[in-house]
């Protein structure tokens, strides 16, 4: 946009000092960023630079530079054009040690001379310098397209493997037990209750020789939570518990720590 609407210069920022919005935001993050590396909290610093970028594109929405220069609001269009780079300016200093090379190509392409690329004080962007533009530093990247990641429908797929799409309609959610009881006549079969956070539901397990009742009570299981509803002995059983075995060893599959009834499991 310095490029389109001011020649390739860099803008002069009007001196009344009225829009202190960038400014203040960034003399915050340079504060912040120092305390945190002292600390080594180095991702909370980065987090916070990451922010001043996004607080830059609102303000940009916010004060459309281009609608600025199509009613030929040219002082107000100065300021905004400043402000932006001079962050900009800001945020590849701060950000240089972990991306050096697109940070020094914002530099360049800022014109940055060397008296004013360590400087992390707010305006210090010279007015009048003349800007680099070069290509664009973060291009989006591409989404692959399916037959790249073998994900086509039409692809026959070995025998014993699925796809991605199949494999998405199964739905894993946590769950806790309730309540449960053996199933009268039946040594391998456990009816339990189970809390799935938005509603109750019953399971039949075949895993009386393993597990008694007792057991069962408060653990916190994996269940696939969207199979077919069935009867077991002519007991209703709404979804199905995720056990390991190994030879005549079952183990049912839990979370490692408490977690509310209901989370996805992804």
């Amino acid at each position: 946009m310095i490029q389109s609407f001011n020649d390739g210069l860099i803008p002069a920022p009007s001196t009344d000092g009225s829009d202190k919005e960038l400014s203040r935001h960034g003399e915050k993050v340079i504060s912040a960023t120092r305390k945190k590396i002292e600390t080594l909290k180095l991702n909370q610093a980065v987090e916070d630079i990451l922010e001043l970028v996004r607080a830059t594109n609102r303000y940009i929405e916010k004060n459309k530079p281009w609608a600025l220069a199509k009613e030929r609001k040219t002082e107000r269009l100065g300021d905004v054009l400043y402000n932006a780079a001079e962050t900009l300016r800001l945020v590849s200093l701060l950000l240089s040690p972990i991306m050096p090379e697109r940070c020094k190509s914002i530099q360049d392409q800022l014109g940055l001379q060397d008296d004013t690329i360590g400087d992390l004080t707010w305006g210090i962007l010279k007015p009048g310098t003349s800007i680099n533009p070069g290509e664009g530093l973060f291009p989006r990247l591409q989404q692959p397209k399916a037959e790249v990641l073998n994900m086509t429908e039409e692809e026959e797929l070995p025998e014993g493997i699925i796809g991605f799409e199949e494999f998405g309609r199964i739905k894993m959610r946590t769950a806790r037990v309730l309540e449960a009881e053996k199933v009268p006549k039946a040594d391998k079969l456990l009816k339990l209750q189970i809390d799935l956070g938005s509603e109750k539901r019953q399971i039949v397990a075949g895993i009386a020789e393993y597990y008694s009742p007792e057991d069962m009570i408060g653990k916190n299981l994996v269940i696939v939570s969207n199979l077919k509803p069935a009867k077991i002995r002519g007991i209703d059983s709404n979804g199905m518990l995720l056990a390991a075995t190994y030879g005549k060893k079952l183990v049912l599959v839990t979370t490692d720590s408490d977690i509310d009834p209901g989370a996805n499991i992804s």
